[in-house]
């Protein structure tokens, strides 16, 4: 069973939206994994801060690299099941606390809509370049996500 996660940028005169979706074997999931190891990152990193410990310190008892652990927190390296329960064991928290609720999830991976006025910008700073406005749009739509938190 091969799957593959696929970003959908659908572009028109008055509105840009990501869909970020998963399909396996031609069904179609909402799951954007990237999303989720974000958020569990996120709880990772603020139950560290609570619990007065820093990213040096907690790798140390986790028997990991500090980068390891940045890369946890910024949700770029996938934590196995077992390293979540160490990692909660170690910041004095349940594993379950780490992980997002559903709608926290949701609200993190809904499609993001920008105005035409945006899209304008962007276009007008790509200069026709398709990879610099994905990357201009991913940028803008990370940042109006994180607003809508």
């Amino acid at each position: 069973m091969s799957s593959r996660i696929y970003h959908k940028h659908v572009y028109d005169k008055n509105t840009f939206m990501i869909f970020c979706n998963m399909n396996c074997n031609g069904a179609d999931m909402a799951m954007d994994s990237d999303a989720l190891y974000q958020l569990v990152g996120e709880r990772i990193r603020d139950a560290r801060n609570r619990a007065s410990l820093s990213q040096a310190k907690l790798a140390e008892k986790l028997q990991m690299s500090r980068t390891s652990v940045v890369n946890i927190e910024a949700g770029r390296q996938r934590l196995p099941l077992h390293v979540l329960w160490q990692v909660a064991e170690e910041l004095g928290t349940e594993a379950a606390l780490l992980l997002p609720k559903q709608s926290d999830y949701q609200k993190q991976t809904q499609p993001i809509s920008l105005s035409k006025d945006m899209i304008e910008k962007i276009e007008e700073a790509a200069n026709g370049d398709p990879a610099t406005r994905i990357n201009l749009t991913n940028f803008i739509s990370k940042i109006k996500a994180q607003g809508q938190r």
